[in-house]
């Protein structure tokens, strides 16, 4: 099970009920990240080998895309462990919708998935 850093968008609640599952899950408002800016949740949260998880779409698919753009085109790939973002929901719909899709094996490394309430997850494509 990979660690999870749960962004400080993600109600309180998310991370309890992720690690009475037995998910390792650091809080970024727990690291004194509470104001932080997304770009530094991303790096923190690679930093530590940790699956991001948030509900700032728009954000996270612009700082995904610029970190996979910016590595490849500066020659140095280096690769995040994941973001997923699932729906501004009750935290056990949270809950089970991050539970699903580690659960899945999907590749997590350097991908970013969305939560779509027709449909599920959805692997984001770049543009």
């Amino acid at each position: 099970m990979p660690g999870l850093y749960i962004d400080t968008d993600v109600a309180k609640d998310v991370a309890r009920l992720l690690a009475g599952a037995g998910y390792d899950v650091v809080r970024g408002a727990d690291l004194g990240l509470g104001h932080a800016a997304d770009s530094v949740h991303l790096l923190e949260a690679a930093r530590q080998g940790r699956v991001l998880v948030s509900h700032n779409v728009n954000d996270f698919q612009l700082l995904h895309e610029a970190w996979q753009r910016w590595s490849t085109a500066w020659g140095a790939p280096k690769q995040h462990p994941g973001i997923l973002l699932p729906t501004h929901a009750n935290p056990h719909d949270v809950f089970r919708q991050v539970d699903t899709i580690i659960a899945s094996q999907w590749p997590l490394v350097n991908e970013l998935y969305r939560w779509r309430d027709r449909g599920g997850w959805v692997r984001h494509q770049m543009r």
